[in-house]
């Protein structure tokens, strides 16, 4: 009972780091500008405010920006929407984590280690599995990730569009290697943690 309680919470937390790791990114101002700076285009205002417009707009804390168009802003209003289900989703399973801490900690603690080290293996292997399926066709990644996500193919843009010219292929592409980074480097921290406590 124990080894399959270490097995799915493991699982859990690594969905938990992962989601974590994807939602930092997603309010990463700074990587938004950085990658703003990368990848010219063609726009003639400053893609500085469309960023921060964009990041208030997905925290609640402003109104999209009147530049999209009708069908741009509809596909925004999905991403956060989408955004939020996910923060939703990862406040529950930081709740039912944190009980599973509580219930190994106080019948054996000594779980805790084996969860943790157990969580980076899970890690590793969606990360190199991810880097795999990416460096042979990000394309398909990013539209199996659409068509789950988003209905009626309302993610699909002309090339002279405002959300293309501010996020090309290659933004998306850079964000994931990013997420990943994060992914990995949570993992690991706690995989260390991990083998401390197994020493103790």
């Amino acid at each position: 009972m124990n080894s399959k309680l270490v097995v799915v919470t493991s699982l859990l937390f690594t969905v938990f780091l992962f989601l974590f790791s994807g939602l930092l990114l997603a309010f990463d101002l700074d990587f938004y500008l950085l990658e703003g700076t990368i990848y010219p285009n063609s726009l003639h205002q400053n893609k500085t405010l469309f960023y921060s417009n964009l990041i208030s707009y997905f925290n609640n804390a402003a109104e999209l920006s009147s530049f999209y168009s009708f069908e741009e802003a509809g596909h925004l209003h999905d991403v956060k929407n989408l955004i939020h289900s996910f923060l939703l989703f990862l406040s529950f399973l930081f709740l039912v984590l944190m009980f599973l801490f509580c219930y190994f900690f106080s019948k054996k603690p000594e779980l805790l280690s084996s969860f943790f080290i157990l969580s980076f293996f899970i890690a590793t292997f969606i990360i190199f599995l991810f880097s795999f399926l990416s460096f042979f066709s990000f394309d398909l990644l990013f539209d199996k990730f659409h068509r789950l996500f988003f209905i009626h193919e309302s993610w699909i843009f002309s090339a002279d569009s405002l959300l293309i010219q501010l996020f090309p292929l290659e933004f998306f592409v850079d964000a994931f290697k990013r997420i990943l980074a994060y992914f990995f480097f949570f993992s690991f921290s706690f995989f260390s943690l991990g083998i401390l406590l197994k020493e103790k």
